[in-house]
């Protein structure tokens, strides 16, 4: 995800249908019970959405609570979901068991994050011979 934003999916779609719903930040902070800097807030991902904001949502700005629930578990998933697997390295562990591990050609949210993945992988196979943890699913 671009920078500190926790919920770019969400924000973004409770941002443009504010703009085109010609609805202000504050009549958002009214609806959800707080103020308009803890609107600010919620809409820059520094705080977590819960179910209430939600409900508020679907109240203000339209649609049911499953679409914006939708939203919310889109931008909660971690960021190997959409890894593309280009080929597999072969890691051999101290016993000389081999194991194949997949090569990652690219990640389309958080390049770090999947590196980070595959070197606890790794590390894991090499430092203690064991089975790698589960494969993320999609």
């Amino acid at each position: 995800m671009a920078g500190d934003q926790r919920y770019p999916a969400l924000t973004s779609e409770v941002k443009r249908r504010l703009k085109d719903q010609g609805k202000k930040q504050l009549e958002l902070a009214e609806a959800l019970g707080i103020s308009p800097s803890a609107v600010s807030q919620l809409l820059s991902g520094s705080v977590s959405i819960t179910t209430n904001h939600l409900r508020a949502f679907t109240e203000l700005l339209g649609d049911d609570l499953e679409y914006w629930e939708t939203l919310l578990k889109k931008d909660e998933e971690p960021p190997y979901a959409t890894a593309e697997v280009a080929a597999f390295i072969r890691v051999t562990t101290p016993s000389g068991r081999d194991v194949f591990l997949p090569h990652v050609s690219s990640y389309s949210e958080d390049p770090v994050a999947a590196g980070r993945y595959m070197a606890s992988l790794i590390h894991s196979l090499t430092e203690h011979d064991h089975d790698p943890p589960a494969t993320p699913s999609a």
